[in-house]
């Protein structure tokens, strides 16, 4: 069912859940992904649910529930690499939604949103107080902290305090945080002076959707010519958040002429790695341009390692999601994270999904790679998809984000 936000929806006595987001397509990115698989389960435990979102992405989905309202937003296009036209698109993007909420969202409502666009936490954080509606956050970027790890701004700028203060406020006044790492947890409770419920539930990938490849049928690793080699892929976004200088640098000190990499997707870095395979023809290293997410499946099964990788100050910060993607395609993970990240944790608790290493330090990832290329990769197949059905699967996830709302409800 579609509806408009111009005209308010029929109120009925029991509260309603109204999911709001960008994406809520499953073919776009991982966020889509994320959405739309929680907009499916969640509408099977609730009989009203209302998804707020833009036009484009409501359009490509599929299979839309006969339980879930959908109530479409102006669509904002805008440069993502540009800072002013991100910030003029996030902007306009917020005030739409918050309109939408105007219009629709009652007293004892229930809004479950994530992150992004940061200012519409503001607005909804406003909002709240004026219609009495509950809120759910589903936190995967904590703001204005993510900024300092990307060096948008130093900490010692005159607008990092206030901008800070103003967001510890947003993201307090939210009922219910859910945390996707046990080190943002830990970050959360500081920020918020732990004055609200903070739920750790991790990042999850429902195990029907990406399954183990043989590797032999790998188009993509014939047209590398790469059958021969220990590919070490790194698929996703290459921005300044992911460390990339720190993994270059450690390609340069490589001493095993097996290890081969991959670098799939775009970002603000991309111009470094095309720089850095200019310079260093001897290197097995190439990048792909961004594959379509309908290819997730086979890409993330192209490689024999998946890395993973997190610049340094991103502790409690961000949870890569292609962890656990790659865990579903039975991949183990090389991970460059610092000391009590989530993912530290996860390759601690659980042996057999890879290996740990510090950033910046090239020269001990140098020396990791060049050991793993040593190593039978065989042995434990089968054991990282084991990892996460057992911990990190879809139903789980579900089911707790379901008791969290049943709660605010009741």
């Amino acid at each position: 069912m579609v509806d408009s936000p111009k005209g308010d929806l029929e109120r009925s006595n029991k509260s309603r859940l109204f999911i709001i987001s960008e994406f809520v397509d499953c073919t776009q990115n991982s966020t889509g992904y994320y959405w739309s698989k929680i907009i499916h389960g969640l509408s099977e435990r609730f009989n009203d649910v209302c998804v707020i979102a833009p036009k484009s992405s409501y359009h490509k989905v599929e299979n839309a529930s006969d339980f879930v309202t959908y109530i479409l937003v102006k669509d904002i296009v805008y440069n993502k690499k540009n800072l002013v036209t991100r910030l003029f698109g996030q902007v306009a993007q917020s005030l739409f939604f918050a309109k939408a909420i105007i219009q629709n969202v009652h007293r004892g409502d229930v809004v479950f949103s994530g992150t992004n666009p940061a200012l519409l936490l503001v607005l909804i954080s406003v909002l709240k107080v004026i219609k009495g509606f509950k809120w759910m956050l589903l936190v995967h970027d904590v703001f204005p902290e993510n900024l300092i790890a990307a060096k948008v701004i130093g900490q010692a700028s005159v607008l990092y305090r206030p901008v800070k203060q103003l967001f510890d406020k947003v993201y307090s006044s939210a009922d219910t945080l859910i945390a996707i790492g046990r080190d943002m947890l830990i970050l959360l409770a500081k920020k918020t002076k732990e004055s609200n419920k903070i739920e750790y539930v991790a990042n999850w990938v429902d195990p029907r959707d990406i399954v183990p490849l043989p590797r032999d049928s790998s188009e993509l690793i014939c047209k590398l010519g790469a059958d021969e080699k220990i590919i070490f892929q790194f698929f996703g976004n290459l921005g300044r958040l992911q460390g990339i200088d720190n993994l270059l640098n450690a390609i340069l000190l490589v001493k095993n002429n097996k290890a081969a990499f991959v670098f799939i997707g775009s970002g603000s870095e991309e111009a470094l790695i095309l720089n850095f395979i200019k310079n260093n023809p001897d290197r097995n290293i190439i990048h792909l341009s961004g594959m379509p997410f309908s290819r997730n499946n086979v890409v993330l099964s192209s490689c024999d390692i998946a890395i993973v990788s997190l610049a340094e100050g991103m502790n409690g910060l961000g949870v890569p999601s292609k962890a656990y993607f790659s865990l579903a395609a039975d991949k183990p993970l090389l991970v460059v994270t610092e000391k009590d990240s989530e993912l530290f944790s996860l390759v601690s608790e659980e042996e057999s999904v890879g290996w740990f290493c510090e950033p910046c330090n090239p020269t001990k990832l140098a020396s990791l790679i060049d050991d793993i290329c040593k190593d039978d990769l065989f042995i434990s197949q089968g054991s990282r998809r084991a990892v996460l059905i057992k911990k990190y699967g879809y139903e789980y996830a579900i089911k707790k984000y379901f008791k969290l709302i049943s709660e605010l409800t009741s």
